[in-house]
């Protein structure tokens, strides 16, 4: 028999001994072995990645027939001209006119427009050439896609379409399209450069191509009839004096001919809840306080009445007291509270403006709905309270917030850039329905500017305001939009004259402080995806050759260049205010990461101002790259998800890491990897699948407990290759690429792909990543190779470590193999040995149990963030091993699912124990 002290050094020596051997076996390479195999993960202070920044979105107008970012309802409340800019590639030129084929479906538009229909257009040409300032060959005329030489960009002058000088004769054979110009003087070649801006005020007849005739309605649409009346309406300049109250009156507003029987138009943007279009329209709040306004004029209507107007299932909101109009301008308000919610068949509501009756004239001007009470600071374009909630509740509480990428809603329209600096963008043609409210542009950069500025209290903690602008705003708007974000305005030693741009902000905020002194920084990207270029067949909307998708980087990089170094970084601003470090542009690339590649190619050839380069990792089926949506759902399925992100975006991601270093040493280029788009994919494109079966297959994997993780799985994997920025796309409501169920009275679910994005967000801060390691990880044999079916991230917040374990695996037997029940057993040997708390974050089901991968909370709450307080004792000696003390489940974590540990305060030491504890964190 040993004595006692010897025993304990006996036992004392065993353990040190099976200590060394565990740390021999972590240290080794890992084991790929089948399903069934535990999982062994090491967590080490060694710092992969620095300033980590949080998971941001791409914001839209959130339902497609309203806007719930921006405090007004109504679509085009400016009643400002219509506004499309071309961008073309020459194909014939001579003296004075140009004509082209493969982009926009030539002069004539895919036989939409006539002769005339561009008289007056404004055009801007430029050239790009080799090193010695001469024209390219294109191989000798013949293929625009040649740029060999390719050196920088020139500007060839500025001119416009004289009256008769649109000649648009249609596709037949023989017909004459050709586009002439007022200046001559002006040589160019084939492959030149073009921007067209067509500006109108009213779409006439004989502009648009006969064989439309049928259906083109003659009027300005932009508050449309509701009633049974023919109306003449449309945009003209304001008549009388404007009094000074009326601050943003733009260029014109909407004169409407009143017949004897009265006159009512509006928008329809209502509709009861309902599978069909109830996806695409909201409802109003019930209870709430709404206000119209609107500046009015009129001549000869009786007794000057004029009201607003509902209709539908919100008709009992009609004023029914009339405002009294008369020949001066003023503004006029109506108040109303919200309904009750309309019954699910219900069909459209509009609101608008109604003359009861009597023959005469109105004018009409910034019409507006909107909410009007306390949240919203009674004023329009304040972010709407429903949708600013959620948005500021799946996003870090404190430190800094994430990029948030104003696309579509800045991006899709041709304002010139005084409307798009303003409360009021421009509208646009239609080639039937005349003049219509911007399709984009909902939101214009100061309504972006002050949502963000909303987010916070200062720079640090407010988000990172990500603008979109058009491929075809050219040198001269780049710099005005630079100027009213970063240069400040001192009214004691500034002018109007001296910086118009800097007034018209001052003029708009009342002090002189630049936007750029409020955020950490400001991204500009020119163009979205410019390298589609002709999909669809709707014109194209990059640089190069029309058609190409994916093609064209050199020419797009050169533009770029030309853009920001002649009309930006030459400016004596630019270097005066160190606008470098707080406004950084940003260019876009696709689905390849070579040096060759799109975007790696234009970052080439704009080495000095592109800051960030923008792919897109999306996980699933991407129709982008050929991909075909799944058109069965079941476990095969389900398992290509979960793994979706490991083997198709990781090899991108290291990709694009890769070349972004290479370029860098080669100082070929140097900017920093953003993710402009990404999140849950597997869509069909709207349109593309009449089955609608088909769709609904697509939808459920698209929103999945499996796509989710995938896209958590990726989002952290490109952290830790360095990406910055990182969008999710989109927030939005409804179905394909959305985040949320419908608004209001269809609920405001999040559907699971958020829910991955808002744990990431909410409780895993700091700005580190650390090395976290597999020495034994379960796999499973696909196409010949082995896949790993776990993977693990570790972030570090000084003292506060969070670690992600994601499980990729799905129970049951398919795809040749038999993964059990899905739980795998996972130890986790962390880089301290104890902590003040432990909290387990996961995604499961609402009462905490886990969560069916092939679940989604599409038709009902199915999934949910759900997190338990553990006792810190379960990571005693720097060993965390998942089982049901721990968070999990018998055995380890259950399949199809993302764990995240928290651990506070870690340091050595014992502490005293508290029970486990179920937190509910939301749906």
């Amino acid at each position: 028999m040993k004595c006692g002290c010897e025993l304990t050094a006996r036992v004392n020596w065993c353990c040190a001994m099976s200590l060394l051997v565990s740390i021999m076996l972590l240290m080794a390479t890992p084991v790929l072995a089948a399903p069934d195999t535990p999982a062994v993960i090491t967590v080490r202070d060694t710092v992969m990645a620095q300033d980590v920044e949080a998971i941001g979105f791409n914001v839209s107008s959130v339902t497609g027939g309203t806007n719930l970012l921006t405090n007004n309802f109504i679509r085009g409340s400016g009643m400002e001209p219509a506004v499309m800019r071309y961008l073309v590639r020459v194909e014939r030129a001579g003296a004075g006119w140009i004509e082209w084929d493969a982009s926009l479906g030539g002069v004539h538009m895919w036989d939409q427009v006539a002769t005339s229909f561009g008289d007056g257009a404004s055009v801007r040409l430029y050239r790009i050439v080799d090193s010695n300032n001469q024209p390219l060959s294109y191989n000798g005329h013949s293929d625009l896609h040649d740029p060999t030489g390719a050196h920088h960009v020139i500007f060839l002058g500025e001119t416009t379409v004289p009256a008769g000088g649109w000649v648009s004769e249609g596709s037949a054979a023989g017909s004459v399209n050709r586009v002439r110009l007022s200046n001559s003087a002006i040589q160019l070649a084939y492959g030149d450069h073009a921007i067209i801006t067509v500006t109108k005020k009213r779409l006439l007849p004989s502009e648009v191509n006969s064989r439309l005739h049928e259906w083109f309605d003659d009027n300005v649409s932009l508050l449309g009839n509701v009633g049974w009346t023919d109306l003449d309406m449309a945009l003209v300049s304001h008549n009388g004096t404007l009094p000074s109250s009326f601050t943003e009156p733009g260029d014109t507003c909407l004169q409407v001919k009143v017949p004897r029987d009265g006159a009512r138009i509006g928008q329809y943007i209502f509709h009861g809840y309902d599978d069909g279009e109830g996806q695409f329209y909201s409802q109003l709040k019930p209870g709430a306080t709404y206000r119209a306004e609107v500046w009015l004029r009129q001549e000869n209507i009786p007794n000057g009445q004029v009201r607003f107007l509902a209709t539908g299932p919100y008709a009992s909101l009609t004023q029914s007291t009339p405002w009294t109009v008369t020949g001066t301008w003023k503004k006029f308000t109506y108040n109303f509270t919200g309904p009750a919610y309309p019954n699910p068949a219900d069909r459209h509501a509009a609101l608008g403006i109604e003359v009861p009756s009597g023959s005469g004239t109105v004018w009409i001007d910034n019409f507006m709905v909107y909410r009007y009470d306390a949240d919203h600071n009674y004023k329009p374009f304040t972010p709407k309270k429903e949708t600013f909630t959620e948005l500021m509740g799946s996003m870090p509480a404190s430190g800094p917030k994430p990029a948030v990428r104003f696309y579509t809603t800045t991006y899709a329209g041709h304002s010139p850039m005084k409307r798009l600096l303003s409360n009021y963008a421009s509208s646009r043609i239609d080639y039937i329905y005349n003049i219509n409210p911007a399709s984009g542009q909902f939101v214009t950069v100061p309504h972006a500017l002050n949502w963000s500025l909303a987010t916070g209290s200062s720079a640090q903690d407010r988000v990172v305001p990500y603008i979109v602008l058009s491929e075809e705003y050219t040198e001269v708007e780049w710099a005005q939009v630079v100027e009213y974000l970063g240069v400040p305005y001192d009214p004691a030693s500034d002018s109007p004259a001296s910086k118009p741009w800097a007034y018209l902000r001052y003029q708009q905020r009342g002090v002189g402080t630049p936007w750029t002194d409020e955020f950490r920084e400001i991204v500009l990207e020119l163009g979205n995806e410019t390298w589609h270029q002709g999909v669809g067949g709707y014109g194209w909307d990059g640089f190069g050759r029309p058609g190409y998708v994916h093609l064209g980087g050199t020419e797009y990089g050169l533009f770029a260049n030309y853009y920001f170094t002649q009309g930006v970084t030459g400016k004596s601003w630019w270097t005066t205010y160190n606008l470098a470090q707080k406004i950084r542009f940003c260019l876009n690339a696709n689905y390849d990461g070579s040096e060759t590649a799109y975007g790696e190619m234009a970052a080439q050839h704009a080495p000095s101002v592109t800051s960030y380069l923008g792919h897109a990792n999306y996980v699933g089926p991407k129709w982008e790259t050929g991909d075909r949506p799944f058109e069965v759902f079941d476990d095969h399925g389900v398992q290509e998800m979960l793994v979706g992100g490991y083997l198709t975006m990781f090899p991108l991601m290291e990709q694009v890491a890769e070349t972004r270093d290479l370029l860098k040493a080669r100082g070929a280029a140097n900017y920093e990897l953003v993710a402009y788009e990404g999140g849950p994919s597997g869509y069909y494109v709207p349109g593309t699948e009449s089955d609608e079966y088909k769709v609904l297959i697509s939808e459920r994997y698209g929103k999945s407990l499996a796509n989710a993780v995938s896209a958590l799985d990726t989002w952290l994997y490109s952290s830790l290759k360095g990406f910055t920025h990182q969008e999710y796309y989109s927030f939005y409501s409804g179905n394909g690429w959305t985040s949320h169920t419908m608004p209001r009275a269809g609920g405001f679910r999040r559907h699971t792909g958020w829910l991955a994005l808002m744990m990431r967000n909410l409780y895993a801060s700091g700005r580190e990543m650390l090395e976290t390691s597999f020495q034994s990880v379960p796999t499973y044999r696909r196409e010949g190779q082995d896949v790993p079916l776990m993977s693990a991230y570790t972030i570090r917040d000084n003292q506060k470590y969070s670690v992600f374990v994601l499980s990729r695996k799905l129970d049951g037997e398919h795809d040749n193999v038999d993964f059990g029940d899905g739980v795998t057993p996972v130890t986790i040997r962390l880089p301290f040995n104890s902590c003040t708390s432990v909290k387990r974050y996961a995604l499961t089901a609402p009462d905490g149990s886990p969560a069916d991968p092939r679940d989604t909370n599409t038709e009902a709450a199915k999934v949910a963030i759900r997190a338990v307080s553990l006792n810190p004792s379960v990571i005693a000696q720097g060993v965390l091993t998942i089982n049901e003390e721990s968070g999990g489940v018998a055995g380890g974590m259950p399949g199809g699912t993302a764990y995240l540990y928290v651990f506070e305060n870690t340091k050595s030491g014992n502490f005293p124990i508290a029970p486990i504890q179920l937190l509910l964190l939301g749906n």
